[in-house]
């Protein structure tokens, strides 16, 4: 007289463990290259930050300016 049925909460977890499985195994997409910024300016960015931690990303663009390095200090931070 009894079906055996699995439990609702175990479906719900099994889909939801598919779920997250499906999305921490999906490919990333390839970079564009085509952002990025040339190599000597983004080791002068990292050498500033790590010479002067205290300063922040406003002021590094602001004297990377004036040593002839020109990078917005939102490309300080995405660096």
């Amino acid at each position: 007289l009894w079906a055996c049925h699995e439990r609702p909460s175990t479906v719900t977890n099994r889909q939801w463990r598919t779920g997250i499985e499906s999305q921490l195994n999906k490919d990333r997409r390839a970079p564009n290259l085509k952002n990025r910024i040339d190599e000597h300016t983004e080791e002068a960015v990292v050498q500033y930050a790590i010479d002067y931690p205290a300063h922040g990303q406003a002021r590094t663009s602001n004297q990377l300016r004036k040593q002839g390095i020109f990078v917005s200090w939102s490309g300080v931070r995405s660096i």
